[in-house]
């Protein structure tokens, strides 16, 4: 009796025990690339942390199972966003907003920062706007100092087809796809673009064997359209 009683308490333990380390999927709704190194699946109990880059022309609001996450502050170039993992999988959803009016858009966002660095480094940025048809490009230098400088010029359209071009020729389109990737540390470079009604966005944490080129190419080809 006390030998059954004895296996009957290591078994509830052993249930509890192993119980508690089932892991469960999350499952992001078409925003899987707005988050940096976004989890796939996690413990029951444990804490989730979203980082979530900005979108420089939208507001956006994040989805738990259809209940919305409250923002945690802004961490370097990140949105925070945190959760306690349930017991079941969840569905995370990105609803974005608008805030520049429908004639004016982000075409192509560009941003190179050495990173890893105990002082925070100036960043590199170029954004592209289609305003009411017409092409603004504005460069930042040494971004996020006292000593940023903006050049703005009006490129003609001829920029969409070459950067286009460049897109396809390294196959940026599915470099989210990829199983096998390198990451490049020491740096933190991006390239985004509007697809299909969407934002692409390509970085160094997922680059195909030629990717450091392709960011290089897509860099240069911006800047050759600067006045």
């Amino acid at each position: 009796m006390k030998k059954g009683l004895i296996i009957a308490l290591v078994m509830t333990m052993l249930t509890g025990l192993f119980g508690c380390g089932k892991k469960y999927r999350i499952d992001y709704l078409n925003c899987k690339t707005m988050f940096d190194r976004p989890k796939e699946s996690c413990r029951a109990g444990s804490k989730v942390t979203l980082k979530m880059y900005p979108v420089m022309d939208e507001t956006n609001e994040v989805y738990l199972d259809g209940e919305a996450l409250m923002c945690q502050g802004q961490k370097g170039e990140f949105l925070i966003y945190e959760f306690t993992m349930p017991k079941h999988n969840v569905t995370i959803e990105v609803k974005g907003h608008n805030i520049s009016g429908v004639d004016e858009m982000i075409l192509y966002d560009y941003y190179y920062q050495v990173a890893g660095t105990e002082m925070k480094q100036p960043y590199y940025e170029i954004v592209v706007w289609d305003k009411h048809g017409e092409l603004e490009l504005q460069e930042y230098v040494d971004g996020g100092t006292k000593e940023e400088k903006v050049n703005v010029c009006h490129p003609s359209r001829e920029l969409i087809s070459d950067i286009n071009a460049v897109i396809e020729e390294y196959d940026m389109d599915n470099w989210d796809k990829l199983e096998n990737y390198e990451c490049l540390d020491g740096v933190a470079e991006s390239f985004r673009y509007y697809k299909n009604g969407s934002y692409v966005r390509v970085d160094i944490n997922k680059l195909p064997e030629n990717g450091e080129r392709g960011l290089n190419a897509i860099r240069n080809t911006l800047r050759k359209h600067m006045d």
